[in-house]
């Protein structure tokens, strides 16, 4: 039996990220859960902005943050496209694959509204 293994501790952020523009792209950016930021990009990270710092703090640092909610839903997307290209290749039965994803992606509600041109250019959108 081979294993294979992925370890995407910013696939959440990294996914959000894709959704903005170019501009954005160096400006510091952070997923909030809970008033609390849950995580950070490079430039927030240079500001000194850390997961689990609470959102009028982060505020305080860094006046330019641009701060987004974290959303089920999306990640849950991101980790089927990531599992599918991953797994697809491999011959992985499509029932396990589901049933894997199934239990990652729990209880979920309507995503927020996404600008998929550039998730079409990394394989996210549908």
């Amino acid at each position: 039996m081979r294993w294979i293994a992925l370890h995407l501790p910013l696939l959440p952020l990294e996914t959000f990220c894709a959704t903005l523009p170019a501009a954005d792209a160096v400006r510091p950016v952070a997923l909030v859960k809970d008033h609390q930021l849950a995580q950070v990009n490079r430039a927030a990270a240079e500001r000194g902005l850390k997961p689990g710092m609470k959102r009028a703090t982060a505020l305080a640092l860094a006046g330019e943050l641009l701060l987004a909610e974290s959303h089920t839903l999306r990640e849950a997307a991101a980790l089927r496209a990531v599992a599918h290209a991953a797994f697809g290749g491999l011959g992985v039965r499509h029932r396990y694959l589901a049933r894997f994803l199934e239990s990652k992606a729990g209880t979920v509600s309507k995503p927020p509204p996404m600008s998929t041109s550039r998730l079409d250019n990394v394989g996210l959108a549908r």
